[in-house]
């Protein structure tokens, strides 16, 4: 008996091993394609942080630029403020140089006149001898001559007595002459003690003026300082990173590469548009997005909304800023929030009524939404209404204003970060709304805390050097045309809880407002 006759055993054993190798094929095939899925999302995640780094990279070279300026103009200030001071002590050393002159002066005078009344007592003491000596005379002569010579006697007695109060009126008009110029003496004596005093104390870097002025520079030095080594170190992360980015990019082209040649080309999967179904007929189909913000984690807590919007046959879905899951990475920013707002878009049938809600980060990911992945999909958003929206940061500036960076965040009593925020606004431009939008609803509250710059105004250092009054951004957005718009800012007093009290008179306001796009 021929034992290869039969090859039914040899037959199984060929198909076993063919499938061995179609297994270990698509085994290899399904490490490669997980292999290229692991590096491309690494990849992206290196992308989106070059990106950030690159953005934060160009909002500290505009910053610097500017402290560089404002330094430029506090060096020119203080300069300025050296020569004034100066100028001034200079001034004063001449003035109390001649006030000491001065003085000097009149010490000579007061001595010039207490010589001129000694000279009148020298004087008076001569006449009133001379006298003394005509008495004596008289005195010793006989009866006979005393009468013959008796009047030349009295007469000169007469005279010498006349001379002497002459001499003593010119003696007490001396004494009232040096009595004022010694007033004037002490006068003077007083003011240049109080000059000499002045004139000690006169130091440029003492003077209040000057130090000021040396404080703000040391305080824009000091950040810029920081800054610069903030800058080196993302520099530097950001070459390793796009060293790193370049080997990934190839392991993903080698991963590709080989997944095709193991593989055939598969035909792209079709997305099935989803169609909300509405018993009533003719009737367009809504779907409501509510997108929390990074406060509030899940505003249906506040608006109650689901039941009410799903009475109408809505659909309603709920998100957050950075994702439509829960414990969505905050890190990664709204980028996740954006690419999954867009597939949620392709499975949306062109007959629905699109309505988004957002508040907080969720506001300003309702806006990028509508203004960016709907418009450039072409897709109509019916009702846009965002509650306090902030962008990147919890800045209203970053959502307000189309900004290449993110803003700095405004700090109370720091000039220097206070300047690179209002700097951003100048070189930044206003975001659109988008004429895709139908009907946009926005309320902002800018008196309890929330957004990062929710003060009316702050502080801040001009170009040269100066202290300035800024305000911060406003609420308000820029709105297409054709777009039908109630924005407006609400008041709620100082308060930290301000966007709770606005999410609960939102929650009164919201549905009079949907009835008509759900109906």
């Amino acid at each position: 008996m021929n034992v290869f006759s039969d090859d039914r055993p040899l037959k199984r054993w060929i198909a076993r091993a063919a499938e061995t190798v179609v297994r270990a094929l698509v085994l290899i095939v399904f490490l490669c394609a997980s292999q290229a899925y692991a590096n491309s999302q690494e990849l992206n995640r290196v992308k989106t942080e070059i990106n950030q780094l690159s953005r934060s990279i160009q909002q500290d070279e505009k910053a610097i630029k500017q402290l560089e300026r404002i330094i430029w103009g506090l060096d020119a200030k203080i300069l300025d403020a050296q020569k004034q001071i100066r100028k001034e002590r200079d001034e004063q050393r001449a003035d109390f140089h001649t006030l000491k002159r001065d003085v000097k002066k009149q010490g000579f005078d007061i001595e010039r006149i207490n010589n001129s009344i000694s000279l009148i007592d020298q004087e008076i003491e001569l006449v009133q001898r001379d006298s003394q000596r005509s008495q004596e005379y008289f005195n010793t002569l006989n009866p006979i001559k005393r009468q013959f010579e008796e009047t030349a006697h009295l007469e000169k007695l007469s005279n010498n007595q006349d001379k002497v109060e002459a001499l003593l009126s010119d003696k007490q008009s001396l004494i009232e002459s040096k009595n004022a110029a010694e007033a004037k003496h002490n006068l003077m004596n007083e003011k240049l003690n109080i000059a000499k005093s002045t004139l000690d104390g006169i130091n440029v870097e003492n003077d209040p003026r000057f130090t000021s002025l040396i404080n703000k520079r040391e305080s824009s030095g000091f950040q810029i300082t920081n800054m610069r080594k903030q800058l080196k170190q993302n520099k530097n992360r950001v070459s390793y990173l796009s060293n790193k980015a370049e080997k990934l990019k190839q392991q993903v082209s080698l991963a590709t590469a080989k997944t095709k040649e193991r593989t055939k080309a598969k035909p792209k999967p079709v997305i099935k548009r989803e169609v909300v179904e509405t018993s009533i007929p003719g009737k367009r189909p809504a779907i409501v997005f509510v997108v929390s913000g990074e406060q509030e984690k899940n505003i249906e807590d506040s608006l109650k909304l689901k039941d009410w919007v799903e009475s109408y046959g809505a659909r309603y879905i709920q998100a957050r800023w950075n994702g439509f899951e829960q414990g969505a990475d905050s890190d990664i920013g709204d980028t996740r929030f954006m690419q999954q707002f867009a597939q949620q878009l392709e499975r949306i049938d062109d007959r629905s009524k699109i309505i988004i809600i957002g508040h907080g980060r969720g506001g300003g990911a309702a806006i990028k939404a509508a203004t960016e992945v709907a418009f450039n999909a072409n897709r109509t958003i019916d009702f846009l209404a965002v509650l306090d929206p902030i962008g990147e940061q919890n800045l209203r500036a970053n959502i307000v204003y189309d900004t290449p960076a993110s803003c700095a965040t405004p700090v109370k009593n720091d000039q220097a970060t206070n300047t690179q925020y209002v700097n951003c606004l100048r070189e930044a431009k206003k975001r659109i709304i988008t004429a895709n939008v139908k009907h946009f609803y926005n309320r902002w509250q800018k008196d309890g805390q929330g957004p990062a710059d929710f003060q009316r105004r702050i502080k801040a250092i001009d170009e040269n050097g100066e202290d300035v009054d800024a305000p911060t951004a406003t609420g308000r957005f820029i709105t297409a045309n054709s777009i039908t718009s109630d924005q407006k800012r609400v008041f709620f007093g100082k308060k930290e809880d301000a966007h709770k009290a606005l999410l609960n008179d939102e929650a009164r306001n919201l549905p009079r407002l949907l009835v008509k796009h759900l109906r």
